[in-house]
């Protein structure tokens, strides 16, 4: 989903976007937002988000 490698923070996919707008950036924010409140119901469900560097 959208939870980083740091437990319990979440991160949209709005800034590495080749043509940001809202309705994406309001579409990513809700998916960071149900990731989130999925993690607190399902603590050891929700697998990290392994960002390349």
């Amino acid at each position: 989903m959208a939870q980083t490698s740091v437990a319990g923070v979440f991160a949209t996919r709005g800034v590495v976007r080749a043509m940001p707008n809202i309705n994406f950036a309001l579409a990513d924010g809700a998916q960071a937002g149900s990731a989130c409140h999925a993690s607190l119901l399902f603590p050891d469900i929700i697998p990290t988000l392994e960002i390349p560097r």
